[in-house]
């Protein structure tokens, strides 16, 4: 055991030696650009003023996306090193091969209240769709859209220009991404349902997957699909072997949307104004239901820190805390809403697309 917890507690002063690095590494280089600063205010031009200060805004904002790594990615954090005693060694069992084992867990070192988030508007996107239902956005920077009556699949380019469009045979409901050229479109319309798997590179449909009904709303965890079907409540099919089964058996409203945060699931019903917490074995965990706060709730997404965002088709962007019991309303008609349908959050650039059900969507940082 004392030889199990050297190795361990080597290997997380090694990790933390790394980081201190990179931090000094930066400390230094912050120091270089103050200096140049100060420099510049002295004695350079007009022309060279300019020119060093780009390059140093360069340099910072290089930074700062390193830091922003840093913390986003969930590999660093505070260490808490546990022993975990072998139930065996209370009778003194004889063939009790070790008195038990060490394992670390490593804790995120910001996690942000409902209350100290605010939100910065980075663009205002034309979508070029007249009914959104399904949003998300790409590594690469690209903002994809379904696009329920035109039948397709609408990708608008980081530069907020149209990039291409995709048709699928049905009527698009929600999307879910599945990686980072990989978009699975859940089914509407009339029967037989098949929920599209689209490769965006290639601009082609990979797979197609039988389902039973029409699908709302639908999320990617580990190599399954969660999805809110029509009279069947919610499901989820394997995008390996195919099996689809139920995880919670209701009567979802029409447009219900679903999100997951680790192994919980959240999902909307605009026609019971509700919100419900489940987990991913069907046990409801909590229901928020007010109809001062949430209308029509319509697109669902939550943030690293398990911070729920919701939007209601009234001209509201909402978000609820991890426990479903406390709320803040983040935007409303006079930031731009108009009917909003869907929201999408972006784990890497910690930014939230929200969109409104005819031609706009507003891309926002988390602040």
């Amino acid at each position: 055991m004392s030889k199990e917890l050297l190795e361990v507690t080597n290997k997380a002063k090694k990790k933390s030696s790394d980081l201190n690095g990179v931090i000094n590494e930066m400390e230094r280089s912050i120091v270089e650009q103050q200096s140049k600063i100060d420099k510049i205010k002295k004695d350079a031009i007009d022309l060279q003023g300019f020119l060093s200060i780009k390059s140093t805004e360069a340099e910072l904002d290089k930074m700062d996306k390193t830091v922003n790594s840093i913390i986003n990615d969930g590999e660093d954090g505070l260490i808490s090193i546990n022993f975990n005693l072998d139930p065996a060694i209370e009778n003194l069992a004889l063939n009790t091969n070790s008195f038990g084992h060490v394992t670390v867990e490593i804790k995120p070192f910001l996690s942000k209240s409902i209350e100290e988030i605010s939100l910065d508007l980075q663009k205002t996107i034309n979508t070029q769709v007249k009914q959104t239902e399904g949003c998300c956005l790409l590594d690469n920077g690209k903002s994809v859209f379904s696009d329920f009556l035109k039948d397709r699949l609408t990708v608008i380019s980081e530069n907020g220009e149209l990039d291409f469009q995709i048709p699928i045979k049905s009527s698009l409901h929600g999307l879910a991404a599945i990686d980072s050229q990989t978009i699975a479109i859940s089914p509407g319309g009339s029967a037989p349902h098949v929920i599209n798997i689209v490769d965006i590179k290639d601009k082609s449909i990979m797979k197609t997957i039988p389902v039973n009904s029409e699908v709302d709303g639908m999320v990617y965890r580990e190599d399954n699909l969660f999805y809110c079907a029509r009279g069947d409540g919610i499901q989820k099919t394997n995008l390996t072997n195919g099996v689809t089964a139920t995880i919670l058996q209701c009567n979802l409203g029409q447009f219900a949307n679903i999100a997951n945060f680790k192994d919980k699931l959240y999902v909307t019903d605009r026609d019971e104004h509700t919100v419900t917490c489940c987990n991913i074995k069907g046990t409801i965990l909590w229901t928020f239901q007010d109809t001062k706060v949430l209308q029509r709730p319509w697109g669902i997404t939550v943030d690293k820190d398990g911070n729920i965002y919701v939007v209601d088709w009234k001209d509201k962007l909402v978000v609820l805390s991890t426990d479903g019991k406390r709320y803040k309303q983040l935007l409303s008609a006079k930031d731009g809403l108009k009917s909003p349908t869907t929201v999408f959050y972006h784990k890497s650039t910690n930014q939230l697309l929200v969109a409104n059900e005819k031609n706009t969507a507003l891309l926002y940082k988390l602040v």
